[in-house]
């Protein structure tokens, strides 16, 4: 699952996915996403994080505290200077912006369950 609110992003991330061979589930929004994540329980969630801000990483921090989605693995994508904030926080992983595209795709082969 992909949770990125710019859409151009999305549409580009989740084509490199799917190309990959993943089911990919795109959401542009944080309106009922964390509902989306319970419902759908993905294996890995990439989430776009703005800031440190406890706004900006709320979404996070929710899913972090829901028991049934709560170890679900996140990699956190962001610009922010002080970025490495937000792993300690909630995420698992972070990848700077602008995305390495192949370091993204390694990270989340790193956090998939083995099969």
């Amino acid at each position: 699952m992909i949770i990125e609110r710019n859409n151009e992003i999305l549409k580009i991330l989740t084509q490199i996915f799917v190309d990959e061979g993943y089911c990919v589930i795109p959401i542009s929004s944080e309106k009922n996403a964390l509902e989306k994540v319970v419902a759908e329980k993905p294996d890995v969630l990439v989430i776009d994080i703005l800031e440190t801000s406890e706004e900006s990483t709320g979404l996070c921090c929710e899913i972090r505290s829901v028991e049934e989605i709560k170890d679900i693995p996140i990699i956190a994508l962001s610009t922010h200077v002080k970025a490495e904030r937000i792993q300690s926080i909630c995420a698992d992983k972070l990848i700077g912006k602008p995305l390495d595209l192949y370091e993204l795709i390694d990270a989340v082969e790193s956090e998939l369950p083995p099969e």
